[in-house]
């Protein structure tokens, strides 16, 4: 795994932290004199809560200073020991949106996948999950979009979550549950929003040979062309589709839709099902005015 470039909030060695461990359970409880990984997660979750302390997985009383203010801060007992209700408030994800040049930080790591529907990798573990196949050759829809958007927010997967996020079909014959997959899972980490918004857009479609994950990333209201980041065979991996995979184009720039004819209406909405919720990310046009 390649170092990555710090962006401010040192989110990168925390989410390798949470992925390190072999599925996700309720961290130990800590108090001072713990050491490990726990403590490095702790401790750089309370750095981007607002309570900066020494990152070096050694609970002294520097952090137990700063668990006691965020545990008043946040209404519950400031005793200093680091126990379930603690953990609870300390992963709970910020309303405060990402930039987009913190998500495409970790294009690099995805630039040599090639497409393949059956047997695809993630670059290194989701946080909260366990994969049997971690590398950087391959990849598919489902296993782009999650891991992207799982590294780029501090969320964890719960096994369910998982679950309903690799779903390659729906069941029509039931009452359905809008939103669902993916982006139900967008909206339970807090991450999303139900309401139209301005973008980017998590969808996940299905037809009647099979679904389908993307992020619509930006639009041309004018023209209703849409600049879509996915992972498909036409592009042989991970990147822009109509354009090119990642490892040839990282950035379309502000141009994009002299590149594309997809619109909403010819690659979104002409589904079986749809499922959308848009993204708590900012800075879209900023980082594709930076190609």
């Amino acid at each position: 795994m390649r170092k990555k470039k710090e962006t401010g909030d040192n989110w990168y060695a925390r989410k390798q932290s949470h992925a390190n461990r072999q599925g996700y359970s309720m961290p130990s409880t800590l108090r001072v004199g713990s050491s490990g990984d726990d403590v490095i997660s702790c401790q750089f979750l309370l750095t981007e809560k607002g309570f900066p302390t020494t990152i070096d997985g050694v609970f002294g009383s520097g952090t137990e200073l700063q668990v006691r203010a965020f545990q008043s801060s946040v209404g519950i007992v400031a005793d200093g020991i680091v126990g379930q209700e603690t953990w609870v408030q300390l992963e709970s994800v910020s309303d405060v949106p990402i930039r987009m040049e913190h998500v495409a930080s970790f294009f690099p790591d995805m630039l040599p996948q090639v497409y393949k529907l059956s047997g695809g990798q993630c670059p290194s573990n989701p946080p909260g999950v366990s994969l049997k196949r971690i590398g950087n050759e391959t990849t598919n829809c489902v296993l782009f979009t999650s891991w992207l958007l799982s590294m780029s927010f501090p969320v964890t997967f719960t096994g369910d979550q998982w679950s309903l996020w690799m779903v390659s079909s729906s069941d029509d014959s039931q009452v359905p549950i809008v939103p669902n997959w993916g982006p139900r899972v967008a909206t339970e980490w807090g991450i999303s929003r139900m309401e139209p918004g301005t973008g980017p857009w998590l969808v996940q479609w299905f037809t009647n040979t099979g679904g389908h994950s993307l992020i619509v990333l930006d639009e041309d209201q004018a023209t209703g062309k849409i600049l879509t980041l996915e992972a498909n065979d036409s592009i042989d991996g991970a990147g822009w589709n109509q354009i090119g995979p990642l490892r040839d184009v990282i950035n379309p720039g502000l141009g994009w839709p002299d590149k594309v004819t997809q619109t909403w209406s010819n690659r979104i909405y002409s589904k079986r099902s749809v499922h959308i919720v848009s993204l708590n990310i900012t800075g879209v046009r900023e980082w594709l005015g930076g190609a």
